[in-house]
């Protein structure tokens, strides 16, 4: 179903990562989510989604600017790729080995 999605809405009001956000990221897809634990280190506002505060109002504004401009999906889909690629379940063995061989 992520594959699928144009865009990743994650309006959480705690945390501090999350999953889905980067299981999205690996497949491309932009995140609009809200500004809480560690999403910073992998959502970069502006550039492969939105960080919004907790407000309903904000994150309507931020849906309502990837409704009218497809384009802007598809460049954040470029972005959202790149830092992806880390949350690849690939990479995620790659590095749980090399963990594994240093010790």
């Amino acid at each position: 179903m992520i594959k699928k999605a144009d865009i990743l809405v994650a309006p959480y009001k705690k945390g501090t990562q999350s999953g889905i956000i980067s299981t999205a990221l690996a497949y491309g897809i932009p995140v609009i989510a809200t500004n809480v634990g560690s999403f910073s280190e992998y959502i970069k506002d502006g550039k492969n989604g939105f960080l919004i505060k907790p407000d309903p109002i904000e994150l309507a504004e931020r849906i309502k600017i990837f409704y009218k401009n497809r384009n802007l999906i598809l460049e954040f889909s470029k972005e959202s790729l790149k830092i992806g690629e880390n949350f690849k379940w690939g990479k995620i063995a790659q590095k749980a080995i090399e963990i594994y061989n240093n010790e």
